[in-house]
């Protein structure tokens, strides 16, 4: 991820965010259509359920239907989100997942607090990410250059 962010910046850092708003507008409905309509109450286990199951299409349809689909070359986000997907496999899923699940946990505990506790923690997030996003960590060591070629030149020492 370190190499998204660090190709992307702010594009990838507003392609994150969307995702997660996107995953969430999308559980809010299916969880409202075909749970709470049915009259049950409220269930955050339920809802993260849903998250989850959201979550796991959107992985499968943009995995079989984009980066497998899209030749490399042709995107640079794409090409690195399939780098990505193939070398953490499962393993980039289930770091997305919980990422998702502690985001639906804050929000869920921010539900009950007041509003000025609301805007003060949202002062302080704003005041910090800059800080965050500034932290450099080392760079692994550049290809070394490709060995220069000797000059062409003819059987009689004549160079082109």
């Amino acid at each position: 991820m370190n190499t998204f962010f660090d190709m992307f910046g702010i594009e990838g850092i507003i392609t994150m965010v969307m995702l997660v708003i996107i995953l969430f507008q999308i559980t809010r409905y299916f969880y409202t259509v075909f749970y709470e309509k049915s009259g049950k109450l409220w269930s955050p286990f339920v809802f993260i359920c849903f998250l989850l199951g959201v979550h796991l299409v959107h992985d499968l349809i943009f995995y079989f239907g984009v980066l497998t689909q899209l030749p490399k070359g042709k995107n640079d986000m794409i090409d690195v989100v399939r780098a990505i997907s193939v070398s953490g496999g499962p393993y980039t899923i289930a770091i997305h997942s919980v990422l998702l699940i502690l985001t639906a946990l804050v929000a869920m505990m921010l539900q009950d607090v007041s509003d000025l506790a609301k805007f003060v923690l949202f002062g302080v997030i704003l005041y910090i990410i800059p800080y965050v996003l500034a932290i450099h960590f080392p760079k692994p060591a550049p290809p070394p250059p490709p060995k220069k070629q000797e000059a062409m030149s003819d059987h009689r020492g004549n160079y082109y």
